[in-house]
């Protein structure tokens, strides 16, 4: 990131922390980790203005954390092209694992899975705990499918992540567990095939028996089947009535 923009970013950072707001908060809002935020507080608290001037030595670690345009723009424009595997990686599905080690992979910089969660709040997508409490809300009507007993319940949404600027607002299919865990794949909510692609794929990763609540019903949706069988996993698949 060039020194002139870093030091604005490190300005607006320390405002909003010295206007009040929690430095957890400051990290999700500019998508840097929670602790170069308190790295760039402390330095503010202790030379002032000078915290902010450029040092054309170089970076201390933790601020090369923060991806430029560019660089969050190749990443939206790789997940929304499609899978993991697309993009040279060993997984079928997007999760903050497969977007820190995308970063890894392109831009060779060590983001933490905490910081890469931060970006997705930042890109438009919601935390896990608030996608989780809207899709079971969504869910309370009339359901058809088979139900594996013990078997970890998946909740299967929708949404349109806003990204970055001159990113596309592309369609994501989204899947959160009940213990807070968030997959996520480009693909149309109203394609029974996309979403029958989707829940196959969370089923082949997870490598568990998963019961997946679909909270929309798609066009089409005897297309998606109700019962999913792999060599070591399987899955209950719960689509509403249309």
């Amino acid at each position: 990131m060039p020194v002139d923009s870093l030091g604005d970013l490190r300005r607006r950072v320390v405002a909003s922390v010295e206007s009040g707001l929690a430095q957890v908060e400051a990290a999700r809002r500019f998508g840097v980790s929670r602790q170069t935020v308190g790295v760039w507080v402390r330095d503010y608290r202790n030379r002032g203005e000078g915290a902010f001037r450029p040092n054309r030595r170089g970076r201390k670690p933790g601020e090369r954390l923060a991806l430029t345009d560019a660089q969050q723009l190749d990443i939206a424009r790789a997940v929304q092209s499609g899978s993991p595997e697309s993009a040279g990686l060993d997984c079928l599905v997007w999760n903050r694992q497969a977007v820190t080690d995308l970063v890894h992979t392109r831009f060779a910089m060590p983001l933490g899975m905490t910081t890469v969660g931060n970006y997705l709040v930042r890109w438009g997508f919601p935390l896990p705990q608030d996608l989780l409490r809207a899709l079971r809300a969504a869910a309370c009507g009339p359901m058809e499918s088979p139900w594996l007993p013990g078997a970890e319940v998946v909740w299967v949404g929708h949404g349109v992540p806003t990204w970055c600027p001159d990113a596309p607002r592309t369609p994501v299919l989204q899947a959160v567990s009940n213990r807070g865990a968030l997959s996520f794949l480009a693909g149309d909510p109203r394609s029974a095939e996309a979403v029958a692609d989707f829940v196959a794929r969370l089923v082949r990763q997870s490598r568990r028996r998963l019961n997946l609540v679909v909270t929309w019903p798609p066009t089409t949706p005897d297309r998606i089947p109700r019962l999913l069988t792999f060599d070591d996993c399987a899955a209950a698949i719960t689509v509403p009535r249309s």
